[in-house]
């Protein structure tokens, strides 16, 4: 789950956001559990074109990373 992006900062020619994520892990079991959480950090040009992302950072918030993430997120 992502949630609306947040404007930081800006100016007539970059845009500066942020979106915070949640990612949950169903098991067989049908137990959901919070998996990972964190945010984006984007970094956004104003071009003549429209907008274009000039930069996406993707923060881990965890303290601890799970021995069991072994898929991509």
């Amino acid at each position: 789950m992502v949630s609306s992006p947040l404007i930081i900062d800006e100016s007539d020619s970059l845009i500066v956001a942020q979106a915070n994520y949640t990612v949950f892990r169903t098991k067989s079991d049908g137990i959901a559990e919070v998996y990972n959480v964190g945010r984006y950090q984007d970094r956004i040009r104003v071009t003549e074109q429209g907008l274009k992302i000039e930069s996406r950072h993707c923060i881990f918030d965890n303290e601890m990373v799970l021995n069991s993430m072994i898929y991509p997120i």
